[in-house]
């Protein structure tokens, strides 16, 4: 260099500024990886928690109808009781007087309703009522119980006809006679009906019990209405 002249000042480096900005690129970066990641994994775990529910109207309905029907068919056998009474009499008449004995006693009858074999569907929508129809078989009676220790009896005999033999004797035929009759007795059109109306609600209430969040209204119908 010449004499007088002067050095031309170099220009300074800024290598400080370059490398922060390239630090905050890279931070910029791995924050969108970072929320896009999170926000997947938020979705997959809602659709887990949600249990992959869709939109889809219909097929939701098809999923409560799935799971009301699988509810009800792990019932197996709805079993409801009627209480009535059933009464016998045996006797004999003779010239030494006539003689008779009358057993009277409660009856219950058992029925059963097999949900193995009922049908379960949709009634209705509507806005503010979704109404789930269950069809199961008629009540069948499965068995009858004859409570004894319950019974009245009535032995009446002749002049003479002793109770110690011949009115014991025919009331251990009415006690006998009266097991034969509770089995072989049919239920009046009132007790029938009432059959039905214990096993309807009984249905329905246990259906409301087994899905209380589904907000349905369930009609119990039976295979021959």
């Amino acid at each position: 260099m010449e004499r007088g002249q002067v050095a031309p000042a170099s220009c300074p480096t800024r290598p400080h500024r370059a490398g922060w900005g390239f630090r905050i690129g890279v931070g910029v970066l791995a924050l969108g990886l970072f929320a896009g990641l999170s926000g997947y994994l938020r979705s997959l775990e809602r659709a887990a928690l949600s249990g992959g529910v869709s939109d889809d109207p219909d097929a939701g309905r098809t999923r409560t109808i799935a799971r009301v029907r699988q509810m009800v068919g792990a019932m197996k056998l709805l079993t409801v009781e009627l209480l009535t009474t059933v009464n016998y009499t045996a006797g004999d008449e003779s010239w030494r007087g006539d003689v008779s004995a009358t057993v009277e006693a409660p009856v219950k009858l058992h029925f059963g309703t097999d949900l193995a074999r009922a049908r379960v569907e949709w009634g209705a929508i509507g806005p503010a009522t979704r109404v789930v129809r269950i069809t199961a078989p008629v009540p069948e009676r499965l068995a009858t119980e004859v409570v004894g220790e319950a019974e009245a009896v009535n032995v009446s005999v002749g002049w003479l006809r002793f109770r110690s033999r011949a009115g014991e004797y025919y009331l251990g035929l009415a006690r006998k006679g009266i097991y034969d009759a509770a089995r072989r007795m049919t239920l009046s059109e009132k007790d029938a009906a009432d059959v039905r109306e214990l096993t309807r609600r009984k249905l329905a209430d246990a259906a409301r019990l087994m899905a209380p969040d589904e907000g349905l209204d369930f009609r119990i119908a039976f295979a021959d209405e």
